[in-house]
């Protein structure tokens, strides 16, 4: 009886030695990145479960169609516009299959509602996927929730898949140079918010390789141009370009210096110092995710800045809704965001 009682002591030991590992590597994964984590079950399951979640990846990439034509075009200041119309998206990976729709309006942006609104006042809706809502049908959004809800403004979406705050500042300046103290900008941040700024390597390689290149127009990559942030030789901040084609093919013009986390949050911070002296509307930082000391967030708090936080706590694991077909949020998660949001428009005396 001694010899299986030792046997079973020791691979309980093993056990209890391997999961405090893999909870220790999880911890520090996640808190060096500052993504929000919700721990569910055991860390060594969590582990294994990714890993072979990216083995199935590369056995069976995800596909993605459309029944309208590309969605994407070369931009010579965003990379890549969306084009005008209606489209269905089928999302195919291994077994699983889902179709959302997307419509997008004349102005190359995704419509908040069935017919235009015409309003005095207007809220603009910056951003990247998570608040675009790529995978959602376009009622699922949180700029259509935002429409439906706040009739007496315009909601006006810019936000797009892979843009950053560097985008939101060309899109205010260019496409709507006069915002007035009567409108209310919405600003998102989260930590990848930072690498979408300055746009490293590994970011337009995975553009190149990404949903925009798959469901854009055959010279998307050759002649689309993005916009990126950088500090000058005074510390200042700047746009500088860059060619979509150097996530494919890296050629001399396409080296640049790599950014420390340190160095990539100030070209953040540069950003939305140049909105929030060059932008005259009502300036709301969206927290999607990161630690209660995000540099960045600490920034724009002194700057005096009206921050709702939309993050969810560990205690919510009945927000963890994404999509079957990929790792976006899913309509619960978005419906969730828009009702923190009009909250904290609320808290602010922003909206009535």
């Amino acid at each position: 009886m001694k010899q299986p009682f030792r046997a079973l002591l020791l691979a309980l030991a093993a056990l209890s030695v391997v999961e405090l590992t893999s909870s220790y590597f999880l911890y520090r994964y996640y808190s060096i990145h500052g993504e929000h984590f919700q721990p569910k079950g055991f860390a060594t399951y969590f582990i294994l479960d990714k890993v072979l979640s990216k083995m199935i990846a590369g056995r069976h990439p995800l596909k993605q169609t459309t029944d309208n034509g590309p969605l994407f075009s070369p931009s010579p200041d965003f990379g890549y516009v969306m084009n005008s119309g209606e489209y269905e998206i089928t999302e195919t990976f291994g077994e699983h299959v889902h179709k959302f729709h997307l419509g997008v309006d004349q102005s190359r942006r995704r419509i908040t509602s069935y017919a235009p609104v015409q309003a005095f006042r207007r809220i603009f809706l910056t951003g990247d996927s998570a608040v675009f809502g790529w995978g959602l049908n376009d009622q699922e959004t949180i700029g259509w929730l935002l429409q439906e809800r706040l009739m007496s403004y315009e909601v006006i979406n810019m936000s797009a898949t892979g843009y950053s705050t560097v985008n939101a500042l060309e899109q205010l300046r260019i496409e709507f140079p006069i915002v007035n103290t009567n409108d209310i900008v919405i600003l998102p941040y989260h930590p990848v918010s930072n690498d979408f700024n300055v746009l490293p390597q590994e970011r337009l390689t995975l553009l190149s390789q990404g949903y925009e290149a798959a469901l854009g127009e055959p010279n998307l990559l050759s002649q689309g141009i993005a916009s990126f942030g950088a500090m000058d030789q005074n510390n200042a901040f700047e746009i500088r370009k860059i060619k979509l084609s150097c996530g494919e093919n890296y050629a001399p013009d396409c080296v640049r210096p790599k950014l420390s986390e340190a160095e990539s949050q100030r070209v953040t911070e540069g950003a939305f110092d140049q909105i929030i002296s060059s932008i005259a509307g009502r300036l709301v930082i969206a927290f999607l995710e990161g630690p209660d000391d995000d540099p960045v967030i600490r920034h724009l708090k002194m700057r005096g800045l009206t921050i709702v936080d939309l993050r969810t706590s560990a205690d919510e694991q009945e927000l963890d809704d994404v999509m079957p077909t990929n790792t976006h949020s899913g309509p619960f998660r978005h419906h969730h965001l828009f009702v923190r949001l009009v909250r904290g428009l609320h808290q602010a005396s922003l909206i009535e």
